[in-house]
């Protein structure tokens, strides 16, 4: 894959390289990948939560329940 950058992008992922963790560009860029991934899994895993507050009241699990999950 190939990715073009307008001069002021490739400037300013050229100084973030510089200041931190990331070796090349190409590391850089991919960590910026990771964490997109990263924040919609987050999304992800909130919403369903939220789904399973609005789903209604709780059911307490019975004892054997709970010994078979």
């Amino acid at each position: 894959m190939s990715l073009s950058l307008p001069k002021n992008l490739k400037e300013y992922v050229k100084e973030r390289t510089l200041h931190t963790h990331y070796g090349t560009p190409s590391d850089y860029i991919r960590g910026l990948i990771r964490e997109d991934m990263k924040r919609l899994e987050q999304e992800r895993l909130e919403q369903e939560l939220l789904k399973g507050l609005q789903s209604g009241k709780a059911i307490p699990m019975t004892k054997q329940e709970e010994a078979t999950s």
